[in-house]
């Protein structure tokens, strides 16, 4: 009966193997064939085990990972080195089980019994270990599973850990002392611990790039529709400009014909009049419009990299429109840049998103400006946007970068922009260095550099010393903090 009773033991171990192998790494279209063929292996195994219990005592072990990834690569077709890591993690989980339902069996039936009853112990402990193990797999955290094992070398911390458990099972399952035991029963826990904590770990840290990956994409279709609006414009402005160009030439020899004729009639009526001063009305203001148009295109300096040229025009106007002044100074050969260090279009979302938040930022009218510059200092290339606008909030400036951050949230801003930027920067070791001018000795507010030194830092030149210290000492986002001279 006792056999029975063992092997019974063994049969449910090495179900309960494939059933957290399969929850592990979350395979839920598992069709009822291949079920059967895991009980039958299931069989084979625990009378296998225990007929070679006194030939291959420790060897037996090993015989039943080995023969699980054999089984998974085979029937789940899942690789046959992931499959052996994963199934050397199942064991550890089953063989902790069965550990820790010992325990509890064991001082339950000594409770009831008085003394230890092999088995109503063991019958205690298939009981524990199938729903402790359902349990376990209930948990919102574990519900999942581990499916992060998929990615190479994930599971070595776990492997390294569940082949401790395996040892510590064989080693009491062979028999100790009453002190070896003890710290046995110390290692497995703590054992156990650590599987847990890897675990959570695991789960943890493939949320945190599920979630970089959603944001990836979605900075990826925002960049395709910035790309898409900005190709739009183009084909705008290009089709205005030859509109503009074949008016400019006619409507002037139209209406001074008109003008013309109607000023050689000598009978002229108030009617006559009055569409006479329409005319000359319009065509003062085309002059002025079209003057306007070629003055903005005209100041803005070529970078010689296209993509960023159509940017720069392209803010130059939507600054204009909102009568804010619009400078750009190219101090050195600037369009290598995309050949060695970043790409156009990343360039082009960069200097995109930092004009447009510096527009956004600066009121309309009076003498508020925003300049651009790009620059090669001591071969560092570096991309400066200062403005005039609203400074920023200390808030604001320590969530830069770590979560959607803006000192405009009340007035409609995602702060989805910064949120770009730093993922450029970061992909790109460059850094950012933000200075804060004070009012009355600068006509600017405040300045954003880019550096592409591979130092990946973000600085602070700040008047606001004293406030951002104070918000400091609960913060570390910001990796230097400098005082403004």
């Amino acid at each position: 009966m006792i056999s029975i009773i063992q092997i019974i033991t063994w049969f449910v171990m090495i179900l309960l193997c494939q059933f957290i192998f399969s929850k592990l790494l979350n395979l839920t279209n598992i069709v009822f064939i291949k079920r059967i063929y895991g009980v039958l292996l299931s069989i084979f195994l625990s009378c296998g085990i225990f007929l070679l219990r006194e030939s291959l005592p420790y060897s037996r072990f090993a015989l039943i990972i080995l023969s699980l990834a054999i089984f998974m690569n085979v029937y789940q077709k899942i690789e046959f080195s992931q499959a052996l890591i994963s199934a050397i993690i199942s064991a550890g989980i089953s063989y902790g089980i069965f550990l820790l339902s010992a325990f509890i069996s064991t001082f339950i039936i000594h409770l009831i019994f008085g003394e230890n009853s092999i088995l109503h112990a063991q019958i205690l402990i298939i009981i524990l270990q199938i729903s402790i193990c359902i349990r376990l797999f209930k948990i919102k955290r574990l519900s999942k599973g581990a499916s992060f094992l998929k990615k190479k070398g994930a599971g070595a911390i776990g492997c390294v850990i569940s082949g401790i458990i395996s040892l510590l099972y064989i080693m009491i399952n062979r028999g100790v002392t009453a002190e070896s035991g003890t710290w046995l029963a110390i290692g497995f826990a703590l054992c156990i611990i650590g599987l847990i904590t890897w675990w959570r770990h695991g789960i943890t840290k493939q949320y945190r790039e599920k979630v970089k990956e959603r944001n990836v994409l979605e900075y990826e279709q925002i960049i395709a529709d910035k790309e898409l609006h900005i190709t739009k414009l183009h084909e705008d402005n290009e089709h205005m400009a030859k509109i503009i160009h074949k008016n400019s030439k006619i409507l002037p020899i139209l209406s001074s014909a008109v003008i013309k004729f109607m000023e050689s009639h000598e009978d002229k009526s108030d009617e006559c009049e009055y569409y006479l001063d329409q005319i000359k009305q319009l065509q003062a203001e085309g002059a002025s419009i079209i003057n306007h148009y070629i003055h903005n295109i005209k100041q803005v300096p070529t970078t010689n990299i296209r993509m960023i040229d159509e940017v720069l025009n392209y803010m130059s106007m939507k600054a204009s429109d909102n009568g804010i002044k619009f400078d750009v100074t190219v101090l050195n050969n600037f369009s290598n840049i995309t050949k060695s260090t970043i790409s156009d279009t990343k360039l082009q979302t960069l200097l995109s998103d930092l004009i447009e938040n510096a527009i956004k930022a600066t009121p309309t009218g009076g003498d508020n400006c925003i300049h651009v510059s790009f620059n090669i200092n001591e071969g560092i290339y570096e991309l400066c946007v200062q403005d005039s606008g609203v400074p920023f909030e200390i808030e604001t400036l320590y969530n830069l970068g770590e979560k959607r951050a803006s000192t405009r949230l009340n007035e409609g801003g995602s702060g989805i922009g910064y949120m770009t930027i730093f993922e450029i920067l970061r992909e790109h070791n460059a850094s950012i260095i933000i200075i804060g001018h004070e009012p009355e000795k600068s006509g600017f507010t405040k300045s954003i550099n880019i550096r592409f030194d591979n130092k990946a830092e973000y600085i602070l030149n700040t008047f606001r010393e004293k406030e951002i210290l104070k918000l400091h000492e609960k913060t570390e986002n910001i990796l230097v903090i400098r005082s403004k001279n």
